[in-house]
Order: structure tokens, then C-alpha cells, then sequence
């Protein structure tokens, strides 16, 4: 678990503020990295920071959110680097985790069940159309923003650049929601198991519990696939779409494309309030302009790194002069330097500059 020092913090709240952002307070941290809440100073709104550790980084995660645009996946707006942190800045969604809900209400009631699980499957389309995989889907990774939408988040396992039909031999996930053949530790199809995933967390929110016995540790139920459907309340043909979803065998298994296709599912597809409608809109005709910011925001990166490694040679040198120790904050150190950064900055811009800082 990656667990936040003091100066870390400093480091942190001060690069935070040199990109235009006010530090909020912490949200969570785990093996990931850490989770926190900022303020654009420029847009008076709230954000949230992912921030990880650069040796931690996962190029995937990054390419994903990159690809991705959709009203039902978590937008990344810009990310950039400092000497130790990668930032990623993402929307806020100040609604709870599928799975907070879960523990407070017991399950989802219909016909709420249907628009989410909808919305959902047309997340993971998205994800699926772009040769990309989740692989860590589950009620504690969506949430829901302030239109009620649910937004899928945490990209932090993810693949992409799938090829059809590709098999691959890493296995990771969460152990209750993995497909048999991730129990089973066979070369499995990243997108065969996102459908499992999928449909175990359909199940979950029909029912407000695991489809395993919480107190049996033994691996077998999960590889069997011995699920009874009896507890879920709700139209047989939506239950029908959770048996086709967790096939054991990954070539029975439907896909999204034809679980999508099912006539049941159709009203809660097409279902959007004028808010959502709106939201939508408005996601959508910012797209070129966030392009824009990922590009200028990495080639920012480029003239920020090279400056703070300059602005330390300085430092150790003016230290040998004095002969006594000279201590800076990170942000002090950002100040000074703050000119020189944004000259070198323009240069990149006139000059297309090809090296980023990912």
C-alpha cells in the first residue's frame, strides 16, 4: 500500500497549485496510489486527483482514458507529472458507490435495476469497441455523478489494444466477482471476462449479496458456476440475461453486442431525462477541447520536469557557496522557476515538441 508521507503531501498540495488547482482534503489510498478532492481556481468547480506514484504508473490506464468518451465512464480532463507523482484529474462524482448504496438500501430496486444495468452494458461496449478491458468490474468501481448517471471508474487493470479473440495469462481482479477461468489460472479472453464480471455485478445489485457463501473460502462454487437466481426479484427475462452472462464456459458466454440486441433492454437504452440529455450533450461537444488539453498538458510536463531538474543542480550548488544548508519548499522552488517554465513551455508548443511525459 502506497501510504502518503508529510512531504509528500507538501510535494503534492504545491504542484497541485502551480496547475491552477486548491488542494481539498484526501479521499482514499490503497496499492493504487491516492484519491483526492481539488478545486479548479479558473472553473470554480471540483475535480478529483488520482495520483500515483511515476514508477507505479500503468501506461494502459492512461491510454484508456485517453481513448475513452462516453457519459457512462469516468472523464480523465488532463494529467501531468512532477518529480515523483503522476496527476490524474478526473470528474467528480459526489454521489455514492454502487456498492455504499448496496449497504444502505440492500439492492436496487426495479425499474432503477434495468436503466443501470443498461447503462452499464453500453459502458462496457464502449470499452469493448476500443479493444479495451476493464477487468476489475464491480459495484465499488461505478459511481454515480450529480445527473444520476452511473459512471464507470478505476481503469487502474485494464488492457487494451485487444486483438479479437486474444488470450492472455495475467490474472488479477476481485476474487468474488473473477470468471472461472481466472480461478482456474487458464489463458482466458479479457473481454469473455468482463461479461462474467458484469453479470456477477448484476446479480449483486438485484439481490444486495454474492451469489458465493461469504463463509466459504473454497474456490469450487465459483468454478462450477453454482449460482441460484430464486432471490432475484425481477423479470425473468432479465434473468434470463444474467444466466447468459455467466456462463462457465467463455464460449457460451454471451457478449455485450448480444445482450444488448435483447428486446427487454431496449426502453431503459433509449430511456434519458432532459437532464441526462443535456449532460450528455455537453460531454460530447467538450471532447476537442479536452484533446487539446491532454496534448498541451503532457508537453507542459516535458518543460516542468527539465526545469525543476535544472532548478536542483542550482541548489546544491548555491549550498557549496554558502557553506550552509538552503531549504525551499517544493511550491517556493515552482515560483522561481515559474518563468523560465512557461518560456520553455511556448517553445514546445511552436515547436511540436514529440517527447511526453507519461
Amino acid at each position: 500500500m502506497q501510504i502518503l508521507q508529510p512531504d509528500d503531501l507538501e510535494l503534492i498540495i504545491a504542484t497541485l497549485k502551480f496547475h491552477f488547482y486548491e488542494y481539498t482534503k484526501i479521499i482514499g489510498q490503497g496499492g493504487y496510489g491516492s484519491v483526492h478532492l481539488i478545486r479548479s481556481v479558473g472553473y470554480s468547480c471540483s475535480f478529483v486527483a488520482k495520483i500515483v506514484e511515476q514508477s507505479r504508473v500503468k501506461q494502459d490506464e492512461i491510454s484508456a482514458m485517453l481513448s475513452l468518451t462516453h457519459p457512462n465512464i469516468i472523464s480523465m480532463y488532463e494529467y501531468f507529472t512532477d518529480t515523483k507523482f503522476m496527476y490524474m484529474i478526473l470528474e467528480y462524482c459526489p454521489g455514492d458507490s454502487l456498492s455504499t448504496f448496496i449497504k444502505k438500501k440492500n439492492f436496487v430496486p426495479v425499474p432503477d435495476l434495468y436503466y443501470l444495468c443498461a447503462k452499464l452494458l453500453l459502458a462496457i461496449k464502449e470499452c469493448h469497441d476500443n479493444n479495451i478491458a476493464h477487468r476489475d468490474i464491480k459495484p465499488g468501481n461505478i459511481l454515480i455523478d450529480s445527473n444520476g448517471r452511473p459512471k464507470l471508474v478505476d481503469f487502474g487493470l485494464c488492457m487494451n489494444s485487444l486483438e479479437k479473440g486474444q488470450l492472455v495469462n495475467n490474472f488479477c481482479g476481485s476474487k468474488k466477482y473473477m470468471a472461472p477461468e481466472i480461478i482456474k489460472k487458464v489463458p482466458y479472453d479479457p473481454k469473455k471476462s468482463d461479461v462474467w464480471t458484469l453479470g456477477i455485478t448484476f446479480f449483486v445489485l438485484a439481490t444486495g449479496k454474492s451469489p458465493w457463501d461469504e463463509s466459504n473460502q473454497s474456490d469450487i462454487p465459483i468454478v462450477l458456476g453454482v449460482i441460484s437466481y430464486s432471490e432475484i426479484r425481477a423479470h425473468q427475462d432479465f434473468i434470463k440475461i444474467i444466466r447468459d452472462m455467466l456462463q462457465v464456459n467463455p464460449n457460451k458466454r454471451a457478449s455485450i453486442d448480444e445482450i444488448l440486441v435483447k428486446p427487454f433492454l431496449k426502453p431503459y437504452l433509449s430511456t434519458l431525462s432532459l437532464q441526462e440529455s443535456s449532460a450528455v450533450t455537453n460531454n460530447m461537444s467538450a471532447t476537442n477541447v479536452r484533446r487539446i488539453t491532454f496534448d498541451r498538458s503532457r508537453r507542459y510536463s516535458v518543460a516542468l520536469i527539465q526545469h525543476i531538474n535544472e532548478e536542483k543542480d542550482t541548489i546544491e550548488s548555491s549550498k557549496s557557496e554558502r557553506g550552509n544548508p538552503v531549504t525551499l519548499s517544493f511550491e517556493t522552488r515552482l515560483q522561481m522557476n515559474r518563468p523560465k517554465i512557461r518560456k520553455s513551455f511556448s517553445k514546445c508548443l511552436e515547436n511540436n515538441h514529440p517527447t511526453f511525459i507519461c
